[in-house]
């Protein structure tokens, strides 16, 4: 195994910060090294630090050629860093190639293209993600929520959210989308049954307040009312290890 796949090991298997002080031991800041630098990029961009993942993607672009899988992320930096526009622009480049991304790639694709209501993007590497990893629920709930915006039957998006709700339980964004469309349908019945779940699974603040709209919705007050207390339960913990 040479440097620069114990490096790629390192962050794949969750260990960006190692791989970041072994690159900074390399000395990553060559500039005519892109891979290195790319390698760098991932580290960061594992990291969450966006800025300093966009800048060595930027330095090895400028050098070679970026994999699918790193144009994505820096797809990702462009718009954390507030440019939106690049943002669109790159991923109407990358959605074509989208039969050609792993699935760490098709991912991250499907995930930036829906916070920006990416339609070519969303449609491309979701329909590659469904053909190649059938129980991937993530482009399950692309394919419902591109139908949403194009304005189509709330029958084949509730198909859609069904199924990846089948796939990931535990996902709450995928049941509020279910909750939601089937109210679209006015089918209150199968919205009370979506809603039948354990409330204290859900742990964050927003989910929790779009829960209780959707209660509110179906005037069920032992809903509305269990959404408040779990509000109340989470909000006091997060305050709580805050002042710690």
């Amino acid at each position: 195994m040479d440097d620069y796949q114990r490096i790629a090991a390192l962050i794949d298997r969750g260990n960006p910060r190692n791989a970041l002080v072994y690159l900074q031991s390399r000395g990553s800041g060559k500039a005519d090294d892109g891979q290195m630098r790319c390698l760098t990029g991932r580290a960061y961009f594992a990291i969450r630090n966006f800025r300093k993942a966009k800048i060595q993607y930027e330095a090895a672009l400028s050098v070679g050629d970026l994999s699918l899988r790193d144009q994505t992320e820096l797809a990702v930096c462009y718009l954390r860093t507030q440019q939106r526009w690049i943002t669109s622009r790159l991923l109407t480049k990358l959605a074509p190639s989208s039969g050609e991304m792993c699935l760490v790639a098709l991912q991250t694709t499907v995930k930036t293209a829906l916070q920006i209501k990416h339609i070519s993007a969303i449609r491309d590497a979701g329909q590659q993600g469904r053909r190649r990893f059938p129980d991937n629920a993530l482009f399950w709930y692309a394919a419902g929520e591109l139908t949403r915006l194009l304005d189509k039957n709330p029958e084949a998006a509730e198909f859609f959210f069904k199924r990846a709700l089948e796939l990931e339980p535990s996902n709450h964004s995928y049941r509020i989308a279910v909750c939601q469309t089937q109210l679209l349908m006015n089918d209150i019945g199968a919205a009370r049954s979506t809603l039948d779940f354990d409330l204290t699974s859900v742990r964050c603040l927003a989910n929790l307040q779009r829960f209780q709209l959707l209660y509110e919705s179906i005037d069920d007050t032992d809903g509305y009312f269990s959404c408040f207390v779990q509000l109340m339960r989470e909000y006091d913990r997060i305050t709580s290890e805050r002042y710690e």
